[in-house]
């Protein structure tokens, strides 16, 4: 699971093991309203991460690729949740997403990476940062991409997927 706006445009797309190694992906399920993009990845036997919901107050990690760099893992703090309304990512459309404001370092390359708690469980997927606070960053709640991930459940074939306008 990553965000719509990391593979918009791409055509090839690869994820790298934890070993290192390249291994070819298939984007199964493309919601660019949602800003969720669904993987399968025929040569990669692993379990799904466990999800778990948030409250103000949670505790865990942002992690990411920083600047397609390696693999960070950035303290992070649920300060809330709040229904935000926004354009999806051609910014066309009016959208509005159940989202995690919090505190964490992110940049660019984090987008898509999993917010976890303290357990390693998921609570969201990072998808920004804001412009206008420093430290502060947004991720979709777990109940927001779970229809995504019901949706895509079993999917091995790849679908169409446009350019991003972000």
């Amino acid at each position: 699971l990553t965000n719509a706006h990391v593979v918009a445009g791409t055509q090839g797309t690869t994820v790298r093991s934890s070993s290192g190694r390249s291994l070819s992906a298939r984007v199964v399920l493309f919601d660019p309203e949602r800003d969720v993009a669904i993987l399968y990845v025929p040569r990669l036997a692993l379990p799904p991460l466990n999800e778990a919901s948030a409250q103000a107050g949670t505790q865990g990690a942002a992690i990411g690729y920083p600047g397609g760099g390696s693999e960070t893992a950035e303290p992070a703090v649920v300060n809330g949740q709040v229904r935000a309304e926004g354009r999806d990512i051609y910014g066309q459309n009016l959208v509005v997403r159940s989202i995690w404001f919090t505190q964490a370092k992110v940049q660019p390359g984090n987008s898509g990476g999993p917010l976890v708690d303290l357990n390693g469980n998921v609570i969201g997927v990072i998808f920004a940062a804001s412009t206008t606070q420093t430290g502060t960053a947004y991720a979709l709640t777990d109940a927001e991409v779970q229809p995504d991930i019901d949706q895509a459940r079993g999917r091995t074939d790849a679908v169409q997927i446009g350019p991003c306008a972000m």
